[in-house]
């Protein structure tokens, strides 16, 4: 089945004279690069992955495209880290989709920055603090899910449970990652959060 739908995803990927120059293309190159970025169902190559990325975004039909490169970039799939590539890679996603502008931005400022200890004290006692809040507080505002998740894992280190909770149960119900931090969440005996719902099964 996998290798079915691979060969399709080909098939439709390759039916113009060139990759990426219909909507239907570039967002068959989209998530052929995003399947092998993540390995999903074969075996991850992150090269392989850039490559699909690059060709959906050439004619700039699909704009996710953009932000697949700008993780390839931060990454270093084919090679070193590019921040300036990874950059100008942000900036042509970010008309679209702002919110994830601003979280893969937080995430290339963070490679770049030491986090900073907020709190002093012995080693289990420090709070590291996180650099660039301030584009992580407005990709979570504005509903993406992993801006959420990061800053309910920044609350919890904080021991701001319920808070922390507020930002799982917003990264949304697709999320097994938030799901999963809430239950741990509830286990906790002095916490009065409880675990939200499973996540609705897709047709």
């Amino acid at each position: 089945a996998v290798d079915r739908e691979l060969r399709r995803l080909v098939r439709v990927a390759e039916a113009p004279r060139s990759v990426g120059s219909s909507a239907s293309s570039a967002q068959a190159a989209w998530t052929l690069g995003l399947i092998y970025l993540h390995g999903a169902g074969v075996r991850r190559d992150p090269a392989l992955a850039q490559r699909w990325f690059d060709q959906a975004a050439r004619f700039g039909r699909e704009p996710w495209a953009y932000a697949g490169l700008a993780w390839c970039y931060i990454d270093g799939c084919t090679g070193p880290p590019n921040p300036q590539a990874a950059a100008g890679a942000i900036e042509l996603l970010r008309p679209r989709y702002p919110a994830r502008a601003d979280f893969l931005q937080w995430v290339l400022l963070r490679r770049q920055t030491p986090l900073q200890v907020a709190k002093p004290g012995v080693n289990q006692d420090q709070v590291l603090e996180l650099p660039q809040r301030q584009l992580l507080e407005r990709s979570a505002a504005a509903g993406d899910m992993h801006a959420n998740i990061e800053m309910g894992m920044d609350a919890v280190s904080h021991d701001h449970l319920a808070q922390a909770a507020q930002y799982f149960r917003r990264a949304g119900p697709n999320s097994l990652a938030a799901k999963q931090n809430l239950e741990q969440l509830a286990l906790r005996g002095s916490s009065p959060i409880r675990p939200s719902a499973p996540a609705p099964l897709s047709p």
